[in-house]
């Protein structure tokens, strides 16, 4: 995908979970956080629109396994940092995605 800064990107996953352990992914631009998406009430597809920001160049899209918020006390999932997606987040493996977008000048 390339464009100029201020083209649109849309991006569809399908297949995420609906569990409260796989149905979110947090979405960063960047390495900036943007926010996160959630399959629970979508049979799993989410779509994503974005708007491509920066510098021409590369500028990497990643979606990362989530938890949204939670109040069980034990085990401690919710209150327990996730550092990294693949070492602590307790679901069942949905995957990172990482696309990349080059924006171009006009």
């Amino acid at each position: 995908m390339s464009g100029p800064a201020g083209t649109p990107i849309q991006i569809e996953i399908k297949g995420v979970g609906w569990t409260e352990y796989d149905n979110t992914y947090n979405l960063t631009y960047d390495n900036g956080y943007v926010g996160y998406v959630c399959g629970f009430n979508s049979a799993g597809t989410v779509i994503v629109n974005l708007i491509a920001s920066g510098e021409p160049g590369y500028h990497l899209i990643d979606f990362y396994p989530g938890i949204y918020r939670g109040k069980q006390q034990k085990p401690d999932i919710y209150l327990a940092p996730q550092l990294t997606y693949e070492n602590d987040h307790p679901g069942s493996a949905i995957p990172a995605i990482r696309l990349g977008f080059e924006v171009v000048n006009p």
